[in-house]
């Protein structure tokens, strides 16, 4: 200040050496000073500042505007202040002003801004401009009147080393890079790229991954597609009428109906052209209620693909009137909504309330966990929009409105073809009428239900948790038919669930392997086939060569077939078609305990060589009304004893004949009939009631015996002829007859004696009776009826004959 050139150009402007009074606003040159910001108008860029320092006194100026590092018509770079906040501001001229003469009022810039130092954000020490005790505080009105004059903050600044670079937020997000780089936020979920072991870090409570076509779900199950936004859907209020207060000053929102009216006590004024839970949009797309209906848009017609009313209408939000649906099992209004976001996550408290909670809410209950993929078949190339990135998911929405008469939606394009489901599987279909009944829930696969095969997925709530899919692998095939999809499942308690879909005439599974295939059930193992089972081998095991080997070590084998082979393998007689068919070069059939084999019509045994059935300890063959065996010759062998058991008659009836016939149909003369027992045995016939009758139409019959008799016997009668003794006929009831209509020939070697013990014995020829010897001794039986040569008497009369003897001329 020596100069008195510079002296006399300072007094000229007013400012003298001594005692001067800077006053940037009347034009005190190269000014600067040290602002806080009391009010931010963050809309239009533009501050209040209250001076601390600089000035010749403090006072308030408004509007300052924000400047920043780097800004301009397309680019920006700065940040965006606080109240409480301190800048470094210098004063330019407002208007022009003349050489040499005064200025006018001039305007402070923002040149650069001063934060607190790091100690007091690292202690989490609190700064205010005064003490509590000082001024009113803790009232909220007060606190509303002296904001950014009396302000408390507590800092939050991250410590930086030379070379750092940070960039934080008021509300807790920071970016730092040092030798790693840090994105967190406020809750220390983070994306780090970490220098010292070079990893790629994140750390979240949730992942959302919205990509072209795909879609990644990660960490607590949280289903938010069916959350409308509160504030688009009426509470059968208006809340901008010209009504706002009551009389005595108090807001009308805390008004209640009238019970039997439609006036509200002291409260907002009914809503009658957007009643309660009727979609309430912007203005400009609002369609209010008149006379029931839904009427046109206030301003224009609004495309569909714009118009709230009809897009959402398609994704089953609203009926056709404008109100909403409560058609899923995550009501629109439920949910947590913090920072403007809502959101739902699935938690159940117990197997046995079926009530889902919401677990951002209930903090006694922890939520289900997933990591999802699902993947479409193809991508437009548009950036998808999910109700995680933009709140709606809007490339879900099917085509067109539900079709009220077929009572369920269409699919929608954007619909993903695979499903790839760890950890609990929830329902994640907001658009369908199936897929709402299951949106939010737990699902559990189901293969087989009572009447058979009907694969899918349904709602696990009310069942054990161990019922729950743990894990989901679900496929929707491209066919013009109507097929379940390919799905596999395990669920929580360890069990697998698959179907596989298809076309019915081609193979839907196909593996090979090059090495060995083993299954083991601890169970029951159950296979079923619409239209069979084939197992084919080349070869068999290399050590026992079996092809094929179906073994229960403990259980049964059953097999059935309920069908006709049909064919090149099936016989052409209907009749015989088999529905179990067993080949192969050699059937061998065990059992170490019996084999049974029944038919209802016929049991048909064919072989080329020999049939071989046996049984070490028992065999038995039976047929229900008939039985046959067929063969060239046929070979009984009992090595013990044979039991033949007939009983009848047939039909019961007595006039179907004999019941045992047996037919030789030959042609034969020699011997065609053989009984032979040719070890030591007897043969025993016994009949009670009936007749033994054997005839021979030409031939001989012959009772024949090398050593013994033969006897014939009928009540007390007996004839017996023995090989040492001869013949002896016993009668001792009736009478003996001999006769012939030939010759008859009574011959022995030694004697023959005819004795009657109490009767006669009467001979007697019709011609003639002669008795003659061939002995030495001639004579013969004299008869007291011969007549005597001399007299001519009866040799009776003379006393002389037999008089034991007679004969008769009779």
């Amino acid at each position: 200040m020596g100069d008195p050139k510079l002296k006399a150009e300072l007094r000229q402007i007013g400012i003298e050496q001594q005692g001067v009074q800077s006053n940037p606003d009347t034009g005190t040159p190269w000014a600067q000073g040290l602002c806080q910001v009391v009010h931010v108008s963050y809309e239009e860029f533009l501050v209040t500042l209250q001076t601390v320092g600089g000035t010749s006194q403090q006072f308030l100026r408004t509007p300052v505007p924000l400047t920043f590092p780097g800004a301009g018509a397309r680019h920006f770079l700065g940040a965006m202040p606080e109240v409480g906040d301190y800048c470094i501001c210098s004063w330019i001229p407002q208007d022009s002003s003349g050489v040499g003469g005064k200025t006018g009022t001039r305007i402070p810039v923002i040149n650069a801004w001063m934060p607190k130092g790091t100690w007091t954000g690292r202690d989490w020490v609190p700064t205010q401009d005064f003490a509590p005790d000082e001024h009113d505080s803790g009232i909220p009105r007060e606190e509303l009147k002296t904001k950014g004059i009396f302000g408390r903050t507590r800092h939050k600044l991250r410590h930086m080393q030379p070379g750092n670079i940070v960039a934080s937020s008021a509300q807790g997000s920071d970016v730092v890079l040092d030798e790693s780089v840090l994105l967190t936020n406020r809750r220390g979920n983070e994306i780090r790229l970490r220098d010292q072991d070079q990893a790629f870090v994140s750390r979240s409570l949730q992942q959302f991954h919205a990509m072209a076509g795909t879609r990644i779900y990660g960490g607590m199950v949280q289903r938010d597609a069916t959350l409308l936004s509160q504030a688009i859907v009426s509470d059968g209020l208006l809340w901008d009428g010209l009504k706002q207060f009551s009389q005595d000053g108090k807001p009308l929102y805390t008004g209640h109906l009238l019970e039997g009216s439609d006036l509200f006590s002291e409260g907002l004024p009914e809503n009658l052209e957007y009643p309660k839970g009727k979609l309430l949009p912007a203005r400009i797309l609002a369609r209010p209620t008149k006379n029931g209906e839904l009427g046109k848009p206030e301003f224009q017609r609004i495309s569909p693909n714009l118009d709230p009313y009809c897009f959402l209408q398609q994704g089953l939000f609203i009926d056709d009137k404008g109100f909403v649906l409560s058609n899923s099992q995550i009501p629109f209004d439920a949910g947590s909504t913090y920072g403007g976001k809502r959101f739902y996550r699935i938690a159940q408290l117990n197997q046995a309330d079926p009530t889902i909670h919401n677990g951002a809410n209930d903090t006694n209950v922890n939520s289900f966990t997933e990591y999802r993929i699902e993947v479409t078949h193809s991508s437009d190339g548009t950036l998808p929009v999910t109700e995680q990135t933009d709140g709606f998911d809007a490339d879900r929405l099917p085509d067109s409105t539900p079709d009220s008469t077929k009572g369920k939606s269409q699919d929608a394009p954007g619909k993903p073809y695979i499903q790839w489901v760890l950890g609990t599987v929830v329902g994640n279909d907001p658009f369908s009428e199936a897929g709402l009944q299951q949106y939010g829930l737990p699902l559990s696969p189901i293969i087989f239900r009572s009447n058979g095969a009907q694969a899918g997925l349904e709602t696990a709530v009310g069942k054990d948790l161990g019922e729950q899919a743990a894990t989901l692998f679900s496929l929707q095939p491209f066919s013009t038919h109507q097929e379940p999809n390919t799905f596999w499942s395990v669920k929580k308690n360890g069990q697998f669930r698959a179907f596989v879909s298809g076309d019915s005439t081609e193979n839907s599974i196909e593996l090979a392997t090059t090495g060995n295939v083993l299954a083991q059930a601890g169970g029951t193992l159950t296979l079923r086939a619409n239209r069979g089972v084939h197992i084919q081998t080349q070869e068999g095991d290399r050590v026992t060569n079996t092809a094929v080997q179906l073994h229960a070590q403990n259980g049964a084998v059953s097999l059935y077939g309920g069908g006709k082979l049909k064919g090149p393998d099936a016989d052409l007689n209907p009749e015989r078609q088999p529905g179990l068919q067993l080949g192969g070069d050699g059937v061998e059939v065990q059992s170490s305990d019996f084999v049974k084999v029944t038919a209802a019509s016929a049991v048909t045994v064919n072989s080329p060589n020999s049939v071989d059935v046996s049984g070490n300890q028992y065999l038995r063959l039976s047929g229900g009304q008939k039985a046959a065996l067929i063969a060239e010759e046929v070979s009984v062998h009992a090595s013990g004893k044979l039991y033949q058991t007939i009983s009848g008659p047939l039909h019961n009836d007595p006039s179907n004949g004999a019941l045992r016939e047996t037919v030789f149909a030959t042609s034969s003369t020699g011997v065609i009939d053989h009984y032979s027992i040719p070890q030591v045995g007897d043969r025993l016939e016994e009949i009670n009631v009936g007749s033994h009758q054997t005839s021979i139409q030409v031939g001989n019959l012959t009772f024949q015996t090398q050593q013994g008799n033969a006897t014939l016997k009928a009540g007390t009668n007996q004839v017996t002829l023995d090989s040492n003794s001869g013949l002896s006929a016993n009668v001792q009831t009736g009478d003996i007859l001999l006769q012939t209509t030939g010759s008859g020939t009574l011959s022995a070697n030694g004697n023959i004696r005819v004795n009657s013990e109490s009767g006669s014995v009467v001979v007697r020829g019709s011609s003639a009776v002669y008795l003659s010897s061939t002995g030495g001794k001639v004579g013969g039986i004299v008869s007291g009826a011969d007549i005597d040569p001399l007299t001519g008497l009866p040799l009776q009369t003379l006393g002389l004959g037999s008089p034991k003897h007679l004969l008769s001329a009779t």
